[in-house]
């Protein structure tokens, strides 16, 4: 039996199905989760200036469409991060294979949510956000 090494997508969005709200880091760009992320004003994503170029050149404006309620905020992570109320999941880049995800460290212990928490929210504060970037570019997302 072969392992499954991009199950993590998975076990994610399995999870954000959980919750009211979460907070997302994610240097890849999965349009499959758009409508399992939680549109709500808690939920903040940190994505990177790649995923939105992406997301703008493929004119594929689901993330802004499906969650018009949720926080976007830019800065260069090479890892994920999901946190949940519940839960917290870590996905560690592959070095050999960036293609790959190493495996996800999933926890459902308080003190790895904390964690998550405060990781996210360090990052998240340093964090530009994502409508400074649109603005640059000359992109108009609706309301």
């Amino acid at each position: 039996m072969r392992p499954k090494v991009n199950r993590n997508h998975e076990v994610i969005a399995e999870r954000m199905q959980t919750v009211d709200s979460c907070r997302l880091i994610s240097p890849i760009y999965l349009p499959e989760h758009d409508p399992l992320i939680p549109n709500s004003p808690e939920t903040k994503m940190l994505l990177t200036c790649g995923v939105i170029d992406g997301v703008i050149a493929n004119e594929d404006r689901d993330i802004f469409e499906t969650n018009p309620r949720t926080q976007i905020r830019l800065a260069p992570v090479e890892f994920g991060l999901n946190v949940g109320e519940s839960y917290m999941c870590l996905v560690l880049p592959n070095l050999e294979d960036p293609r790959k995800k190493a495996p996800t460290l999933v926890s459902e212990a308080d003190s790895a949510i904390q964690w998550g928490e405060e990781l996210f929210a360090s990052l998240w504060a340093d964090a530009e956000p994502v409508e400074e970037y649109l603005r640059e570019l000359g992109v108009t997302i609706p309301e």
